[in-house]
């Protein structure tokens, strides 16, 4: 897919992840979340350690972030072939900038998840690249 299309799923990085938090705790954070499914009540969604619940405690705290005007919108620059720059927006695409030490502090999800999704995400991708060329060994396929 990324040689193809330019995007990857990488299965299971978040596996494990919810420093701080208990499944008790995710289960009453839960309790009244009319989204949430029996099993998020009870602190038993998705994989790993804390799965699913994680995940939804991370959503909090993006809602959070979202309710105090903390998420701009996504803008990304681009060159044109005169080598100008050009910012453009992404609609309904928005970020909160997790660098800025007092954000992490006050969400400790979001935080916990910045620092250890970058080797997470890269061990995960690492794997996903290694088995891919083994594949590609031994099929002969190079994509």
């Amino acid at each position: 897919e990324l040689r193809t299309h330019g995007w990857t799923v990488i299965d299971n990085f978040l596996e494990g992840g919810g420093h701080g938090r208990s499944s008790a705790c995710n289960a009453s954070a839960n309790a009244n979340d009319e989204d949430a499914t029996e099993d998020d009540r009870r602190g038993e969604r998705g994989g790993g350690e804390y799965g699913g619940a994680w995940a939804l405690a991370l959503r909090e705290e993006i809602k959070w972030l979202a309710g105090a005007g903390l998420m701009r919108p996504n803008r990304t620059h681009f060159a044109n072939p005169q080598g100008e720059r050009h910012l453009f927006s992404k609609p309904n695409v928005f970020e909160s900038d997790l660098h800025e030490a007092g954000i992490r502090e006050r969400l400790p999800e979001l935080g916990a998840f910045f620092v250890e999704s970058a080797d997470r995400l890269a061990a995960a991708f690492t794997s996903s690249l290694d088995q891919l060329e083994a594949a590609e060994q031994i099929t002969g396929d190079v994509g």
